[in-house]
């Protein structure tokens, strides 16, 4: 995947493992360190690869010129594949063909303000709404199938890394934090970056499948 480590991954229906490459740990030390070369890193960052694993081990590439990809998830009935765009502060949408694993009609399906953080980890639920963590933003959001914001989950830390469904009813949502990147001053205000989280939201996840291969 042009030498890039995946930055995301989920399992879909029929065995099919989905693999996101960008660069993100580039840009990470680069902000760590206040590079003034961060600016220059825009056309490798758009040359981040999206691909279908499929159970015999062949890669199929789904789309390009991605800025950062992260999270992926499906809808409940595996005809929308939503993929995040980190650095692009945005979540798209695709038609998903689960029988040849194709991704077709790119679309923008929301567009997080920079107030709100960058979009991370993603899920979707039994409902078909789509669950996002955000990165710097203190929050995990939950957008109707349409893109409308139904609610926010504030928490308390900064850095919000992904959620996950889990539990006996499968009703449970996992929150995950980070401190990577936080001053030593930010870590004292936040002494529970880096934590795991869990909420009761009596809505139910979907359990994903797994790898075939």
């Amino acid at each position: 995947m042009n030498g890039a480590p995946p930055s995301g991954e989920s399992t879909a229906a029929m065995g099919r493992a989905f693999l996101f490459a960008g660069a993100a740990s580039v840009v990470m030390n680069l902000w760590k360190d206040n590079s003034p070369t961060a600016g220059r890193l825009m056309e490798y960052l758009r040359r981040a690869l999206a691909a279908g694993l499929d159970k015999d081990s062949s890669l199929h590439k789904l789309d390009d010129k991605l800025v950062v990809t992260n999270g992926v998830a499906l809808s409940p009935d595996h005809k929308t594949l939503y993929l995040v765009e980190m650095f692009a502060n945005r979540i798209l949408a695709y038609d998903y063909d689960a029988a040849n694993g194709a991704a077709r009609n790119r679309r923008v399906f929301v567009d997080i303000p920079a107030g709100d953080g960058m979009p991370d980890g993603l899920t979707t639920d039994s409902e078909g709404f789509v669950w996002a963590a955000h990165w710097g933003g203190w929050r995990v959001s939950r957008f109707d199938p349409a893109g409308k914001l139904e609610r926010e989950i504030r928490v308390p830390a900064e850095l919000v890394t992904c959620i996950g469904f889990g539990g006996e009813g499968m009703d449970e949502l996992y929150i995950t934090t980070a401190w990577y990147t936080l001053t030593e001053q930010q870590r004292k205000e936040q002494p529970q970056a880096g934590d795991l989280f869990r909420i009761q939201t009596g809505i139910k996840g979907i359990p994903e499948p797994g790898f075939a291969g």
